[in-house]
C-alpha cells in the first residue's frame, strides 16, 4: 500500500513539474520572438540582420553608463542602403518582456542621406555613428538594444522596402 501511494505521488510531481516546464518555456518562445523584432517599425523579419549589420567595435568603445557608443554599419546585400542622416538610429533598454525606447543623443555627421554600398564593392565602405544614450540610473548595468533602418536602393531610386539591423550592448556603471 506504501508502494503504491509513492508511485502515485512521485507520478503528480512529474506531473506538476512538466506543467510548470510548459507554462514557463511558451511564454519565454514568445518572448524571444517578441524582443527580436524592430521596436518601432513594421519590416519582413528575413531583411532584420541580413542586408545590413551594426556593432560596436570594442576598440571604439568603453560601455560604461554615461559614454557615447560608436557603431559600424555595413552593407551585406548586393544593393546599396540609403539612410536618413542620423541612420534611423534608436536605442531601447531591456524591460521584463519588452524594449522600452530611451532618449539618446545621435551624433549627425552629414547634411543629407547617407548612401552605403555593398561590404563587398569595399572593404572599407562602412557608415559610423555614435549614440550618447540618456539614462537615468547609472547605478546598474543595463542592457541596450540599438538600432537602425534603411531603405534599398535600387536603379538610382529609393524603394519602400526598409531594412534593418540591430546590435545588443550590455553598459556598466
Amino acid at each position: 500500500m506504501i508502494f503504491i501511494m509513492k508511485n502515485r505521488i512521485k507520478a503528480k510531481l512529474i506531473e506538476i513539474f512538466i506543467g510548470a516546464l510548459i507554462t514557463l518555456l511558451i511564454p519565454s518562445c514568445n518572448t524571444f520572438q517578441i524582443l527580436n523584432k524592430l521596436p518601432g517599425y513594421e519590416i519582413d523579419q528575413s531583411n532584420i540582420n541580413s542586408q545590413i549589420i551594426i556593432y560596436a567595435p570594442d576598440g571604439w568603445n568603453t560601455f560604461k553608463i554615461g559614454d557615447p557608443i560608436s557603431f559600424a554599419v555595413d552593407v551585406m546585400c548586393d544593393d546599396p542602403i540609403i539612410f536618413s542622416r542620423d541612420y534611423n538610429i534608436a536605442a531601447y533598454r531591456k524591460s521584463e518582456s519588452t524594449w522600452v525606447e530611451i532618449d539618446t543623443v545621435p551624433e549627425i555627421l552629414n547634411d543629407g542621406e547617407i548612401l552605403l554600398y555593398p561590404i563587398s564593392e569595399s572593404p572599407f565602405n562602412n557608415g559610423t555613428t555614435s549614440i550618447f544614450p540618456i539614462i537615468e540610473d547609472q547605478t546598474k548595468q543595463m542592457k541596450l538594444r540599438v538600432v537602425v533602418v534603411g531603405h534599398l536602393y535600387k536603379n538610382g531610386e529609393i524603394t519602400d522596402q526598409l531594412v534593418g539591423a540591430y546590435t545588443d550592448v550590455k553598459l556598466y556603471p
